[in-house]
């Protein structure tokens, strides 16, 4: 069997080792503990299991988001994951990942969009502050200043992933009635990746990665997806 396989059990313990800040096994669970509570949708995910679990009504936002997941595990595991989540708010401390505007919020209350937009908003500083997180400037890009600094570099490779925005000091509120920005034009290069770690497929198979990328405008979406790089272990290139 492959290494992606778990049981519903082997699951459980995994939420509650996540939850607690114990988990540190595989490059996944470290990079989440890195980054701290700024896990916002992951939290919304937890308190809608929770307040499932408890027979709640629950929001339209709620309801999307268990669907898909009580398709693939089934509405009985979904609900165990809500009481792990809510075992480890009654505990007082800390939860790991999860917001604590989220950790702090009455089961009672559910999230609607109106409730996660406030709550995005609210952590958004702390989200920007992250060290795998940078937004470059178009302007100052295009006179030549370099795409990412050192330390983003460092941080990108130990969380294992990095985040990159394009900003302009022209640019405006995107609300405003303002003329259309002129367009940037960027090439992406794919360069090569690492396999930190494998985690293969319930036949037991290697890892066949590809890149992808998506570009999103208001009257455009394009999506690119490269062949995929067969048998990939771990250390390879």
């Amino acid at each position: 069997m492959g290494q992606g396989v778990t049981t519903s059990s082997e699951r459980l313990k995994r939420w509650q080792a996540l939850l607690s800040g114990t988990d540190g096994n595989g490059v996944r669970a470290r990079a989440l503990c890195r980054s701290g509570e700024v896990n916002l949708l992951t939290g919304v995910w937890l308190h809608a299991a929770a307040r499932a679990e408890e027979g709640l009504e629950l929001t339209e936002l709620e309801r999307s988001l268990l669907a898909p997941v009580e398709e693939l595990l089934g509405a009985a595991e979904v609900c165990a994951v809500g009481r792990v989540y809510r075992e480890q708010v009654d505990k007082g401390g800390p939860v790991a990942l999860v917001p604590q505007s989220v950790v702090s919020r009455s089961l009672q209350d559910g999230f609607d969009r109106e409730a996660f937009w406030a709550a995005l908003d609210e952590l958004h500083p702390q989200i920007m502050a992250l060290p795998n997180v940078a937004v470059v400037d178009r302007a100052r890009l295009a006179d030549g200043e370099d795409l990412h600094t050192p330390e983003f570099t460092a941080a990108m490779a130990e969380a294992g992933f990095g985040v990159t925005g394009f900003a302009s000091s022209e640019d405006r509120d995107r609300f405003a009635d303002t003329p259309t920005i002129p367009p940037f034009r960027a090439a992406l290069e794919w360069g090569a990746f690492q396999c930190f770690e494998p985690w293969g497929d319930q036949w037991g198979t290697k890892d066949e990665i590809y890149w992808t990328a998506v570009s999103k405008a208001a009257t455009y979406e394009h999506t690119t997806r490269t062949a995929e790089t067969k048998s990939v272990e771990e250390g390879g290139y």
